[in-house]
């Protein structure tokens, strides 16, 4: 069973885990060869369950961390979970944090295996694999899929939205994915796409953590046609000097070969701080200066 998130289930889980003895009984649960369970206290089991977010002093870890050998695996973990009452969570790239107050978690950071297709311009990626690694398996074929702007996030991001700067000319990156290859709740390895399982399908592409676990998916790549230049640029002074910037751009706003984001940080006490992250795809290296001279950025 999925663990939610709300404050009761929170509470609930802690309650529950500390009824429970501290080792679980995985007598009747069928692994394979190449599956790794790993218990606390071992140095892998402390690295397997860092996280990109800061965790609380407090946090309940989980019981064991398994990294399943195969498809199978996870289907029988799942339903071995469901038979013993047992709470599990999921990790992939770990940016977020994968429910830690679960007894189990399933960490499926060792399945990175990409295939490209350069004839059909697809790839299928595993559950472990990051966008680091899509950029570059796609690289050397002068394909490129639509992905996030960072690195380090796996592919939950194609269970969410996934924004980068692709994004403008094909789309956020779950309108790229051909289908998935998902376990579900019950235990059963089903395949999402538009033509099996649609309903399924729908869901996963905004909810997935909600509706199975992907063991796989397929998505769309794209022709990298042009160069590609980007920079960022840090204004340090009031927010007119961002609104001059906004200005100087608003002309490129409707080309779809731009994109931008902005970020605002603000310190109590401290000036705003306005990051801008701007990245082209053609021929045309465009420059612009502030009126501060070390405010510099070519795109």
């Amino acid at each position: 069973m999925l663990r939610t998130q709300t404050p009761w289930s929170t509470l609930f889980l802690i309650l529950t885990s500390l009824l429970l003895s501290s080792a679980i009984d995985l007598s009747s649960l069928v692994l394979s060869t190449e599956a790794i369970v790993y218990e606390k206290g071992t140095l892998e089991y402390l690295s397997l369950i860092a996280t990109w977010p800061v965790r609380s002093k407090d946090e309940v870890l989980p019981t064991i961390v398994i990294q399943p050998g195969n498809v199978q695996d996870v289907a029988n973990i799942v339903k071995f979970s469901n038979n013993h009452k047992i709470f599990f969570s999921v990790k992939g790239g770990a940016h977020t944090d994968p429910a830690t107050a679960s007894d189990i978690v399933i960490d499926m950071s060792s399945r990175k295996n990409i295939s490209i297709d350069p004839v059909s311009k697809t790839a299928v990626l595993e559950s472990g694999v990051l966008m680091r690694d899509i950029d570059l398996a796609t690289k050397p074929f002068g394909l490129a899929a639509v992905i996030g702007v960072c690195y380090t996030v796996g592919i939950g991001l194609y269970g969410f939205g996934g924004l980068g700067v692709l994004s403008r000319i094909h789309g956020l990156a779950l309108d790229n994915i051909i289908y998935y290859d998902v376990v579900t709740a019950n235990g059963e390895l089903v395949r999402a796409s538009d033509t099996e399982n649609p309903d399924l399908f729908f869901a996963l592409r905004g909810a997935l953590p909600n509706y199975g676990i992907a063991v796989s998916l397929k998505v769309k790549l794209h022709d990298v046609l042009s160069n590609f230049y980007g920079g960022n640029i840090i204004f340090l002074s009031e927010q007119s000097t961002f609104r001059r910037f906004w200005q100087w751009f608003a002309p490129y706003a409707s080309d779809r070969n731009f994109s931008l984001r902005t970020f605002t940080y603000k310190l109590t006490g401290q000036p705003a701080v306005f990051l801008v992250d701007l990245v082209i795809w053609g021929d045309t290296c465009l420059l612009y200066t502030s009126d501060a001279a070390d405010d510099l950025l070519c795109v």
